[in-house]
């Protein structure tokens, strides 16, 4: 999805979203609006068309050039930019058709059109402008462990935050510092990376050339291939603007030249030219010179591998695995086609398919580290975490030097509780590329696991700066901040999540998070818009519905309040909040027997959750079942043993009971905890007065 930007007889600026999904349209415009800007919608092509048609009729050229192809093509949206082209600006173009046929093609046909999607993609190229996260592209195709998506798996801290019921007695969440998920981290991470610093080379924005280079090319100014050989390096050394005036002299002289000798300079010219122009963020570019290539040497597939490398990273998956099923279609049936449409059916989901193009790869091409990392992988998607580890381990034997072999060890040792391997794993990935921000966050994790959260940030820090569009380090510095609670930390963990929320929109942990932050910083009205927006997303997430069932609990909106845990409750059989929370509602509303239901259910499900057995122990005194009430509290006492709410229901019950010595002792124990509990100390002295009636009478 990318927002075109027209400017329309309204005064101020306006943006025009163009997405097919609603619930992206609607997060979208929930993060611009409050910056003062005029949003409008458009389902698809067709009806951002119309839009910017009705909105102003006379758009500039230049307008259309720059912002036209920045619309998300949706189907046949392509055809629409190309109609918008027409209509305005009466300049003939052919129709572009991308939608899928009635009936699949296959064998020859597939591939005679795959091979000729190159041609039609044009009107693409402002999708793929977006930056990479994961790093250069340099060496996609010479080194195939550099796969797309490379780091996109969030590694989760903790649980999204919750809204959970909670006693007098039990601290506000924002204020209590995160429980560490794995046993605790070896001596800090931040000290450890600091002094690898003598070991860590950062690639400088002013790399230098060794002055071979510069002398090869001051010697023989003319010979396109001492141009390309510069270019390429300085691509490497990430000065891309450099690069690209090499790379674009070498194509000008090999083409003055028409030399046979130099078709293959040409091609590989032009493909390395479309890598600088993505990174540079000049997506017009792209595609024209990944066609050249083709034209100049059509029975070369480098073009498309690249072509579908960029889809893939732009998330476009399924359009990546069209064109590599188009490339062995047509008979070439390569370790690479099968390796790359391998990693494009994992990133659309078919792990199936994925598992069986990346065992081909390994058969064509023999042990290789690339097709063992994503075979790990999905091992680790399995729930074979011995089997992933074993395929990951594999990779980074064959290759030392693959980042995403010790990369993703790291993160399933981490995921397994393996802190200090998954520590280790986190170090050699950073050594081998310390521009990348996946090993950075794994460290800060760890760090946070650990609970020294003032180490993790800057290691937060660290993975932003190597990457400021890291969404996983959004997120996980956010929750950072929100369990910390320190003075600004809401404010701060709120502007991580909004965002990472513009990088991700669909995002549903981001989105519940955001909620929680919201409703804590009293913005009940953005919470609950929150929470609808992942409900719309995913219909039958619980944790959203259970979040927005306590919000509109806390505004006193109980039949509502009621509605959305019923729904969590129903859609998650493993929940116990929500019938908690349904458990408490009975209760207030005089129903006890069918508290006593949700509430044993809930306390079911999770034995160790002292709000299940606090609430257990109170229906059941209602229900003037004291012994079971006690057994209750005293199970909540044994998780927490200050707990001055189960304490104090404790007395009452062991008071009415005639047990007087042991109600005391909860008594005096409670209000010891928390003097401020008048109620409580109005029935201890009444206990004991009563207590001394009765001797008196004796």
């Amino acid at each position: 999805m990318t927002p075109a930007t027209p400017k329309g007889p309204a005064s101020g600026r306006s943006v025009l979203i163009a997405d097919d999904s609603g619930a992206v349209r609607r997060s979208v415009r929930w993060i611009l609006e409050p910056a003062g800007l005029e949003v409008f919608e458009a389902p698809d092509g067709r009806a951002a068309l119309d839009l910017l048609r009705s909105r102003n009729p006379s758009l500039s050229e230049g307008f259309l050039e720059v912002h036209a192809r920045a619309l998300l093509p949706a189907p046949r949206s392509s055809a629409s930019i190309q109609e918008l082209r027409e209509s305005l600006l009466a300049r003939p173009a052919r129709p572009v058709d991308l939608g899928r046929p009635s009936a699949p093609a296959s064998g020859k046909r597939r591939g005679r059109r795959a091979l000729g999607l190159l041609a039609t993609l044009l009107a693409l190229a402002g999708t793929l402008t977006a930056p990479l996260w994961y790093g250069s592209v340099a060496g996609l195709l010479s080194d195939p462990t550099r796969g797309a998506g490379d780091e996109y798996d969030p590694i989760e801290s903790v649980a999204p935050a919750e809204v959970p019921p909670r006693s007098s007695g039990e601290k506000d969440p924002a204020q209590v510092a995160p429980q560490p998920a794995i046993p605790p981290a070896p001596p800090s991470y931040l000290a450890v990376v600091q002094d690898m610093a003598p070991e860590i080379v950062v690639r400088p924005a002013d790399g230098t050339v060794p002055p071979t280079y510069d002398e090869a090319v001051r010697d023989f100014p003319e010979e396109p291939r001492v141009h390309f050989d510069r270019g390429r390096l300085l691509f490497r050394i990430g000065r891309f603007e450099d690069a690209l005036a090499d790379l674009q002299r070498s194509i000008e002289l090999a083409e003055a030249r028409r030399a046979p000798s130099d078709l293959t300079l040409l091609y590989d010219a032009h493909v390395q030219k479309s890598l600088t122009c993505y990174e540079l963020g000049r997506g017009e570019a792209i595609l024209p010179d990944l066609v050249r290539a083709k034209e100049l040497q059509p029975d070369r597939h480098e073009a498309y591998f690249v072509l579908g490398r960029l889809f893939d990273r732009a998330g476009r998956h399924e359009t990546a695995t069209e064109l590599f099923e188009g490339v062995l279609a047509a008979g070439d049936a390569t370790f690479l086609g099968h390796y790359h449409r391998g990693v494009s059916r994992y990133y659309a989901g078919d792990r199936e398919g994925a598992e069986s193009d990346l065992q081909r790869a390994l058969e064509i091409g023999g042990e290789s580290a690339g097709p063992w990392c994503f075979l790990g992988r999905i091992r680790g998607d399995q729930g074979r975490p011995a089997d992933a580890a074993q395929c990951l381990r594999k990779a980074a034997a064959i290759d030392p030097q693959a980042y995403e072999a010790h990369f993703y060890l790291g993160k399933l040792l981490f995921e397994t509780g393996s802190a200090t391997e998954a520590g280790e794993e986190f170090l050699a990935a950073l050594r081998i590329d310390p521009s990348r921000p996946g090993a950075y966050n794994g460290l800060a994790l760890l760090e946070e696991a650990a609970l020294r959260l003032d180490e993790a940030l800057p290691l937060f820090e660290k993975a932003l700066a190597a990457q400021p569009q890291y969404a996983p380090a959004l997120r996980n510095r956010a929750s950072l901040y929100f369990h910390r609670g320190a003075e600004g930390d809401l404010d701060r963990a709120i502007a991580d999540l909004q965002a990472a929320l513009r990088i991700e929109p669909e995002d549903i942990d981001v989105l519940i998070l955001l909620g929680t932050a919201l409703a804590q910083s009293g913005d009940s009205a953005g919470a609950l818009r929150a929470c609808g927006l992942a409900i719309e997303i995913d219909p039958r997430c619980a944790r959203a519905y259970y979040n927005r069932g306590m919000l509109y609990l806390q505004n006193e909106n109980t039949r509502s309040a009621r509605n959305d845990f019923a729904q969590a409750a129903d859609f998650d059989l493993a929940y116990d909040l929500p019938r908690i929370a349904l458990g408490q509602i009975a209760l207030a509303g005089g129903e006890p027997r069918e508290a006593l239901d949700w509430l044993q259910a809930a306390a079911k499900i999770n034995p160790r959750r002292v709000e299940a057995q606090n609430f257990l122990g109170a229906t059941l005194t209602l229900l003037g079942r004291l012994e079971e009430a006690v057994q209750a509290f005293d199970r909540a006492l044994e998780i927490a043993p200050d707990d001055v709410l189960a304490l104090g229901n404790r007395a009452r019950c062991l008071a009415r009971l005639h047990r007087y010595g042991e109600a005391r002792r909860d008594f005096d124990r409670s209000l010891a905890i928390d003097p401020d509990q008048e109620e409580l100390a109005a029935e201890r002295q009444k206990m004991i007065e009563h207590l001394e009636e009765m001797s008196r009478r004796r």
